[in-house]
């Protein structure tokens, strides 16, 4: 016997491969979507899916249908009325900014505007060394009646040499502190009248 080569066989027709692949692929993803139509249930609420009545190129279609839990719909409803009454208020207030900008800005009867002038730099520096006055009175007036009581315990009396040394020192630091007061208080009177 002789051994004949067998015939190859028939060559495949694309387009029925590709027929064939485009419907795999298409039950594929129908199958796949249905997989993914799951009912779901959460504190928030529940989802499920259900079918429409129609179809589309051959594809049932599928509703999928939210229900919120009763706080969830309560909060999703206060949020609502909130933006609505937002909205509400919104136009309102733009009807009244509106008839506002419409009319012009009159001028009448409002004070002038304050003057840079030597009398309200002169009250500004007053007022400031004024408040700096009023803490140091009490300040001074505390230090050097105990400073008197710390020399009487010391058995150094009025009059004397020692007396009269550490009262006079205590005046010059007292007459530093209200020069600085000064100085510091003409500094802002200055500014304050840039600032005018």
């Amino acid at each position: 016997m002789s051994k004949k080569n067998p015939s190859p066989p028939p060559a495949a027709d694309p387009a029925a491969i590709t027929a064939a692949q485009g419907a795999a692929n298409k039950e594929t993803a129908i199958a796949q979507a249905r997989l993914n139509q799951i009912e779901e249930v959460t504190p928030f609420g529940t989802s499920a899916y259900e079918p429409t009545g129609q179809t589309r190129d051959g594809i049932e279609m599928m509703r999928r249908t939210t229900t919120l839990s009763p706080g969830q719909q309560q909060i999703l409803d206060k949020e609502q009325a909130v933006a609505l009454g937002l909205g509400d208020l919104s136009e309102d207030q733009l009807g009244r900014i509106q008839a506002n900008v419409s009319t012009p800005f009159d001028y009448e009867g409002l004070p002038g505007a304050p003057v840079a002038d030597e009398a309200s730099r002169k009250a500004a520096e007053d007022a400031v060394y004024g408040r700096f006055a009023s803490r140091l009175d009490p300040q001074f007036q505390q230090e050097q009646d105990a400073l008197a009581t710390a020399l009487a315990n010391q058995g150094i009396g009025i009059g004397s040499k020692a007396y009269g040394s550490e009262m006079d020192r205590f005046s010059r630091s007292k007459n530093d502190a209200y020069d600085a007061a000064r100085r510091a208080a003409v500094e802002m009177g200055g500014a304050e009248q840039s600032r005018l």
